[in-house]
């Protein structure tokens, strides 16, 4: 693999970190991971079709609105992208 490729293996696998349920049934998550995640105080799970992930509520939000404000800029420009011409909810 490039070294690029290889680094990024690296810190992905490298920071795997085994964990169990507590009396209380709940995943405790190191403090060196959630120093990394930048949790303060909600976390939140977020199911990806094929895997889920935690984030802090806060930084969830400003990263929402910020692909949101992208998303429009580039619709604006573009128009809707191919594809997604009849999505809906």
């Amino acid at each position: 693999l490039p070294s690029e490729a290889e680094a990024i293996k690296r810190h992905l696998i490298g920071n795997a970190n085994r964990v169990e349920l507590d009396e209380q049934n709940r995943v405790l998550i190191p403090q060196r991971l959630r120093k990394f995640a930048r949790f303060e105080k909600s976390a939140i799970i977020r199911g990806q079709i094929s895997h889920c992930e935690i984030w802090d509520e806060a930084v969830l939000d400003e990263e929402e609105l910020q692909a949101m404000q992208i998303a429009k800029r580039q619709i604006e420009e573009n128009g809707v992208p191919r594809g997604m011409e009849n999505f809906s909810f």
